[in-house]
């Protein structure tokens, strides 16, 4: 399995990305590499709908990064 490409993310950094058509055909191994990796994944999907993929690890480490900047009325 490979990933289609990486593109340069807004969060300053290169994202793994995956189109749609392989994370369908390939789920299982596409879950277990962001789980494994807690790294987000794009998903590239026809007409610019494209959709991030992250681990539950990334989600409550971005949840609690942005309860920290909201507590001290940064965002």
């Amino acid at each position: 399995h490979m990933f289609s490409y990486r593109a340069w993310c807004d969060y300053g950094g290169f994202m793994q990305n995956v189109k749609e058509k392989d994370l369908q055909e390939n789920v299982e191994f596409y879950m277990e590499k962001i789980a494994q990796s807690c790294e987000p994944m794009m998903v590239i999907r026809k007409n610019n709908k494209n959709v991030v993929l992250l681990s539950e690890g990334a989600y409550n480490n971005l949840i609690e990064s942005k309860r920290k900047l909201e507590s001290m009325n940064l965002c």
